[in-house]
């Protein structure tokens, strides 16, 4: 592995392969990061709780146990635009700081960061850090197919959620690279493979 001290942001569609193309990454030896881990990491804070607590007053977001019910809390933003704004207003920033933290940190390495959601926090990002992005993308069929089979959710459900998260291509910084994943599994690793092959990663 060439120790470049690179770093690379991973984003697309939902359930266009991100977290797939992440775990052949990971399996080459490179470090990799999850926003969506980071995310998890922060609701279980104490601070973020009573924030949340504050957007959403009167909803019924946290279990009996005192965590947040995530599964509610998503159907909760996903149906309300002016209260999924609130949310990430707040969280955003907080996951970015974490980024930023963890690239000070590292030695000299490459790293690579999986963020769904890139593009509301590209301004951020590009005020901090020197990265390139590798955008994963399907056919809108596919991934129709896969949320709906990964969710148990019906096709008129998993267009809503395309829709929101439909914002993701709108960038300001040109990806480096887009690795369609409309085939199998092999195929995408391939694909993955000549990526880290012509950085000169591998």
């Amino acid at each position: 592995m060439s120790l470049n001290n690179r770093i690379f942001v991973i984003t697309g569609g939902i359930s266009s392969g991100k977290s797939s193309v992440m775990k052949i990454i990971e399996k080459r030896g490179f470090k990799t990061y999850s926003s969506d881990k980071i995310v998890h990491n922060l609701y279980e804070d104490r601070y973020m709780k009573e924030s949340i607590k504050e957007i959403f007053p009167e909803e019924e977001i946290f279990n009996l146990d005192g965590s947040l019910n995530r599964k509610k809390l998503g159907e909760i933003v996903f149906s309300d635009t002016k209260r999924r704004v609130e949310l990430e207003k707040l969280v955003h920033p907080m996951v970015v700081n974490k980024i930023i933290s963890t690239v000070k940190k590292s030695e000299n390495e490459s790293l690579f960061f999986e963020i769904p959601l890139y593009s509301k926090v590209e301004d951020i990002l590009l005020n901090s850090l020197d990265y390139d992005i590798i955008s994963v993308d399907c056919n809108r069929d596919i991934q129709l197919k896969r949320l709906q089979e990964r969710q148990r959710i019906t096709l008129e459900e998993a267009e809503k959620i395309i829709l929101v998260n439909d914002t993701w291509r709108k960038f300001k910084k040109v990806p480096l690279r887009i690795i369609w994943n409309n085939g199998t599994i092999e195929e995408l690793q391939e694909k993955v493979e000549l990526f880290l092959i012509e950085e000169n990663l591998i």
